[in-house]
């Protein structure tokens, strides 16, 4: 099935240092911040989910365990954020796929139906990356096909996808979004200013 050579992957294995509680446990309009990222990937439509959680994030796999989304364990989240994009592209690797949309456990604003535009963008070209570019910047989610999996897997550090980007750069196929970006939420000044200002459209 078509769909399911698309993977989107949700990074939820961090360690809320600056937060100093875990961030994806955290209640906005009446649900935590990784059920808000889960719902919204799983309301695109647009292919199978799975999220990457330390092991020991217990309560984190509670939060989904009645979603239709995959659970990935990333053994050594302090190894940074290029850690779990690891374990979750090898995942998708594992199961033949053609291609994984990234995206943050920690930017709950993210929007289905743009979600939807980067996958269906990859989709009518073959495009080995597509990106979602905001009025203010580019942001998630990124979509990277299969040929640049190895790129991935290579990364090391507290880093994401902005090196394999820069590198390919003349591949990004953008996907224009007429609004700011929705922030990750990494402070409890963030997380304050989100909860005053977060809404939840069921798009």
């Amino acid at each position: 099935m078509e769909a399911d050579k698309v993977w989107m992957l949700i990074l939820a294995a961090g360690l809320s240092r600056r937060m100093g509680r875990p961030k994806q446990l955290l209640p906005l309009a009446g649900e935590s911040m990784i059920r808000h990222v889960a719902g919204r990937a799983v309301r695109a439509s647009a292919g199978p989910v799975a999220v990457v959680c330390a092991k020991t994030q217990t309560e984190v796999h509670d939060q989904l365990s009645d979603l239709p989304v995959a659970r990935i364990e990333n053994p050594n989240p302090e190894a940074g954020l290029s850690s779990s994009l690891r374990a979750g592209v090898q995942f998708v690797m594992e199961r033949q796929g053609e291609a994984a949309v990234i995206l943050l456990g920690d930017q709950p604003g993210i929007r289905p139906d743009v979600i939807r535009r980067v996958i269906e963008t990859h989709r009518n070209g073959r495009c080995s990356i597509v990106q979602a570019r905001y009025m203010d910047r580019p942001g998630h989610p990124v979509l990277f096909g299969r040929r640049l999996f190895p790129d991935l897997v290579r990364l090391e550090g507290d880093v994401g996808a902005k090196e394999v980007l820069a590198r390919h750069r003349s591949d990004i196929n953008w996907v224009d979004v007429p609004e700011t970006m929705p922030p990750d939420i990494d402070t409890p000044e963030e997380y304050e200013q989100a909860v005053k200002s977060f809404t939840d459209p069921k798009n």
